[in-house]
Formats: structure tokens, C-alpha cells, sequence
């Protein structure tokens, strides 16, 4: 018989939308908002929260000012961190998952968002990706 087919070829895919609340509405609107900045209303944090996620899904692999860098990671974790404490396990995993995109340099950081982050899986009952989680965190330090 003769070989299957080959796959059809890969069509560009809007991202996978996160499960996180606050930024799964990706329609035009807050931030698209035409730029036109003509002193209207103030962007809300949820607006400015959707426009960066928007900026880390498009272009991942921007040069970032090692300055800007840690005030992003920084900015990320608390952000992580609240959502962890208000029992939003999926939007905590997922602000983890920006910050170590960001690839900070330092070691003890990179450990404790794994860890973090598998604490944020566990709570979810993600078990696989919480035991991988914590083996990156005991690697990273």
C-alpha cells in the first residue's frame, strides 16, 4: 500500500488562549483601542495586563534591558503571587510561566518560580507537571 499522506501544512494559529481570567478576551477593544491617544479614558490595568501578555505572546524573543528585565519578572511574581493566594491556581501557573519565559539570570529566582509554579500545578491537581516543576526548581539552584 502506498505511504499516508502527508500532513497538511501548518496554517498560522491565533495562541492558545491562557487559563488565565483576566486576559483570556483577546477581541479588539481595550488596547486596540486605534492608539490614537487623544487624552481619553486611562488604560486600566487589566487593558495594560492584556497588552503585555499580547506584546510576550508576539514577539518572545525581544532584547530586554537587564533593568526592565528584573522590574518585569519582579512585577510578574508578586502578580503570581497574589493570584496564588486568592486561591486562582491556573492564573498564578500561568504569570510563573511568563516570568520564566523571561529567562531572569538568576538562579535562585529560576528555582523558586518552578517551585512556585509546581506549587500552583499541585493545588490545581496537575501532579506530572508539579513533580516536573519541582525537579527544575532542585536543578536550578
Amino acid at each position: 500500500p502506498p505511504p499516508p499522506p502527508p500532513p497538511p501544512p501548518a496554517t498560522p494559529a491565533a495562541a492558545p488562549a491562557p487559563s488565565n481570567g483576566h486576559i483570556v478576551d483577546a477581541s479588539p477593544g481595550g488596547d486596540a483601542s486605534g492608539g490614537g491617544g487623544g487624552g481619553g479614558a486611562a488604560v486600566s490595568a487589566e487593558e495594560e495586563s492584556a497588552h503585555e501578555v499580547a506584546q510576550w505572546l508576539l514577539k518572545p524573543y525581544l532584547v530586554i534591558d537587564p533593568g526592565e528585565l528584573k522590574s518585569k519578572v519582579l512585577r510578574l511574581t508578586r502578580e503570581a503571587n497574589r493570584h496564588q493566594h486568592a486561591g486562582l491556581h491556573a492564573n498564578a501557573a500561568a504569570t510563573y510561566t511568563q516570568a520564566l519565559a523571561l529567562e531572569p539570570p538568576n538562579a535562585r529566582a529560576v528555582a523558586a518560580l518552578y517551585y512556585n509554579r509546581s506549587a500552583a500545578h499541585r493545588a490545581l491537581g496537575r501532579h506530572w507537571e508539579a513533580a516536573r516543576d519541582a525537579r527544575l526548581a532542585a536543578q536550578a539552584e
